[in-house]
């Protein structure tokens, strides 16, 4: 980072839970990612939190945009 450069961070959780296994509405996504892109926002990483036994019910997508 350079000197003087300040960023904001922020964070969504996106579900992707189904009844019998992942179930991503991809539209949607994209959707959500695009909006925040426009405004500004970069997104840094994503992760997956895991329920049980490999088993993962929802992503966390952070995203940071200099101030």
């Amino acid at each position: 980072m350079a000197r003087g450069e300040r960023y904001e961070y922020r964070s969504i959780r996106l579900e992707v839970a189904g009844w019998i296994g992942p179930r991503v509405d991809l539209g949607e996504m994209d959707a959500t990612l695009n909006s925040l892109g426009a405004d500004g926002w970069e997104l840094v990483s994503a992760l997956d939190l895991n329920q049980s036994h490999g088993k993962t019910d929802s992503l966390i997508a952070l995203f940071k945009r200099q101030r």
